[in-house]
């Protein structure tokens, strides 16, 4: 499910030759974090199928929020400032 959700089609094809070169390398040390941004922009459709309970959703919400806010401040460090264009 990951690799439907969160790579683009051309990116699929990427990561299969990764896979091939570098084994078990992890998709965050590939695609950094803008896959981790991706899985954050689908999560609230994930965590709606995982039926989390409520006591458990609440606080891992607010944990999301920080780690959003921390992702705003240090966007310049750990984002590119322009990609290649898409083929």
């Amino acid at each position: 499910m990951r690799r439907q959700t969160l790579l683009y089609e051309e990116e699929q094809a990427q990561w299969a030759e990764a896979r091939a070169l570098w084994g078990s390398a992890h998709p965050s040390k590939i695609y950094g974090p803008e896959h981790l941004l991706r899985l954050l922009c689908h999560l609230p459709c994930l965590l709606q199928l995982a039926r989390l309970p409520k006591a458990s959703e609440d606080p891992l919400r607010l944990r999301l929020v920080e780690l959003m806010r921390y992702i705003e401040r240090h966007v310049d460090t750990l984002l590119l400032a322009s990609y290649p264009a898409r083929a």
